[in-house]
């Protein structure tokens, strides 16, 4: 059976590769047949992740060219000058954007599709958290969030996680939007999935989707994301938001069901099964 080494992989799409290959999640340099890396960028500030990179250069150099290698760009942080490189080097690039890099071949950050849903809705603390800051696309920041908190609530319970600073985060504050930068996606109902206007463009979803179902925060999805459109929770201005946040006690299994049910209809390549299946025929065809 072929022996697929693995880094920075999580456990669940190295079960599903476990029904058809042996893997090994490589912590040095032990032999294998082939190697899949979900990507961390070279530049993180965030020191924790610094052995993390040193591995997955030091994979590569060993094994680019010798053996078959999918990399997974999740943040799509690879730069020009290492495109080439491992290119040059044979090396299958993918990447979560739908139109974006010519070398890359699209994959999806996959979902895990046998998640256990509560009859009951969680408790939770916040009523949507957004995993960045108005620097991303202040239009659709205040557009969405602040506007949420000016004319549709009046609790302090919509949380984001990157400041600006100056005149706007106290505007911001004032408005009861809470700056916490150490939130979890477990203490929210809901997560919007905003983006930049370059990711509605080439079509790619928050790299935390996966992390969000997981944790039962149910995603909201701006409708300028028209990549994913036929995705649940789509709104079109705040008072969708309070739509959603208004009737979670009532809904939220429903709500949740139809996540699961809308990405299984219109987005099977995110199913985890799909994905796994799309990395083995990758690694085949070197």
């Amino acid at each position: 059976m072929i022996v697929v080494g693995t880094c920075n992989v999580d456990d669940v799409l190295i079960k599903e590769l476990s029904k058809s290959c042996d893997v090994v999640v490589m912590n040095d340099h032990t032999d294998i047949d082939t190697l899949i890396i979900d990507w961390m960028p070279t530049n993180h500030k965030d020191k924790k992740y610094a052995k993390l990179i040193i591995l997955q250069s030091l994979l590569v150099n060993k094994f680019a060219g010798e053996k078959p290698i999918v990399i997974f760009d999740r943040y799509l942080a690879i730069t020009h000058k290492e495109r080439n490189w491992l290119k040059k080097k044979n090396v299958t690039l993918c990447e979560p954007a739908i139109n974006y890099r010519r070398d890359f071949k699209y994959l999806p950050a996959w979902i895990k599709t046998n998640h256990s849903i509560s009859i009951e809705p969680p408790q939770k603390e916040y009523d949507i958290v957004y995993n960045g800051g108005p620097s991303d696309n202040i239009i659709d920041f205040e557009r969405y969030l602040l506007k949420y908190c000016k004319e549709t609530t009046s609790n302090k319970n919509v949380c984001y996680k990157r400041s600006i600073g100056g005149v706007k985060t106290d505007e911001y504050t004032d408005s009861g939007l809470v700056l916490n930068k150490s939130f979890s996606y477990e203490q929210s109902k809901f997560s919007i999935l905003i983006g930049t206007p370059k990711h509605y463009r080439i079509g790619v979803l928050h790299p935390d989707l996966p992390a969000m179902l997981k944790a039962d925060c149910i995603p909201l999805i701006p409708c300028e994301h028209r990549y994913f459109n036929a995705m649940f929770g789509v709104i079109n201005h705040a008072f969708d938001i309070a739509l959603h946040t208004q009737t979670y006690d009532q809904l939220y299994y429903g709500y949740m069901t139809d996540v699961y049910e809308n990405i299984e209809k219109y987005y099977p390549e995110m199913l985890v099964e799909n994905v796994a299946k799309i990395l083995m025929n990758y690694l085949k065809e070197k």
